[in-house]
């Protein structure tokens, strides 16, 4: 199954490195923009299957709204959200709000193969667990 991943970066060569990694050495689908605006026109017309956003972005007002309105939506509720961050500072002060909205917290510098672990494995989980509500739907 081929994933969709929105990346949410600023930083226009950080998100270029990071929708080549998802796309070309990993198979994903990777949408990338670079502020919460540009997101939120994306799924406008798309659902995608995690987002991945930088520290900066989520620390500016429009990047925590648009998260938290994605965990207050119904179809975005249980999206697998990936926040990291250079920022030690933003670690620290903001690691427990990030948590509490089920966000995922990853510090830069990371190991790539770490990042893509969780990135597989959250979708694994994400995946299998939104298939299993489905079924106990019908």
């Amino acid at each position: 199954m081929n994933f969709t991943i929105l990346v949410l970066d600023d930083d226009q060569v950080l998100l270029d490195l990071m929708t080549e990694v998802l796309e070309q050495e990993e198979g994903y689908i990777a949408l990338g923009c670079t502020s919460a605006a540009q997101a939120e026109h994306i799924l406008h017309s798309l659902t995608p299957d995690m987002l991945i956003i930088d520290g900066a972005v989520f620390k500016s007002a429009a990047g925590s709204a648009l998260v938290q309105q994605l965990r207050h939506e119904h179809a975005t509720l249980a999206l697998p959200i990936i926040v990291y961050s250079a920022d030690q500072r933003l670690l620290q002060d903001s690691g427990a709000q990030i948590k509490a909205l089920d966000c995922a917290l990853v510090a830069k510098p990371f190991v790539l193969d770490s990042l893509l672990t969780m990135i597989e494995l959250l979708l694994t989980t994400s995946h299998s667990s939104n298939h299993e509500r489905a079924v106990g739907e019908r």
